[in-house]
């Protein structure tokens, strides 16, 4: 039996059939629109749900990409750190090297101005002998021009003059042991 619409069966004429039919037509069409409007309630529900997953979905796409970017950031900052340490390190070497350096600079020129008070006074003296030996030589040629020379005779013999042994005694030579009287 139908519940909308005429039934089959004969109608009755009676008032309260009637309006007993037109009650429950009435409660039939307002079930279903009940459950038109729970279909569309849950299928509003089911898209918000949907939604709902993709954005937290999302939600956990950018929690996984925030934690990639701290970590990548945690990471650069050990490396700045490390390099940083490295840079100081680096400093520190470099400036005690530095430092070395300069002390072996003042060594070596504390050594090169030994050498060249050495070479002065090596220059000094050379000048000072070759001042010494010039007047030797000087007192050899004045020695040796008044010294008169010795002429040998025929048969060998010399003539007037022992003076040749005496002059050469008298001249100052180094390493004669002679003085000289100048």
């Amino acid at each position: 039996m139908p519940l909308l619409g005429k039934s089959s069966t004969p109608s009755s004429a009676s008032p309260e059939n009637r309006q007993l039919q037109a009650s429950m037509i009435r409660e039939a069409g307002e079930e279903q629109q009940n459950i038109d409007y729970t279909l569309q309630d849950l299928a509003d529900a089911a898209e918000t749900h949907d939604k709902s997953t993709k954005a937290a979905v999302n939600s956990q796409r950018v929690v996984d990409e925030a934690a990639e970017n701290e970590l990548n950031t945690a990471n650069a900052l050990s490396r700045a750190s490390r390099n940083h340490d490295t840079a100081v390190s680096d400093e520190q070497a470099a400036g005690e090297d530095a430092k070395t350096n300069q002390q072996h600079e003042a060594r070596l020129g504390e050594s090169l101005a030994a050498k060249a008070g050495h070479l002065d006074a090596l220059q000094q003296r050379k000048a000072q002998n070759d001042q010494l030996r010039e007047s030797t030589r000087a007192q050899m040629h004045a020695q040796t021009a008044e010294v008169q020379p010795v002429h040998s005779g025929r048969d060998g013999h010399q003539e007037h003059g022992e003076a040749a042994p005496a002059a050469a005694e008298a001249i100052d030579v180094p390493g004669n042991g002679v003085a000289s009287s100048a």
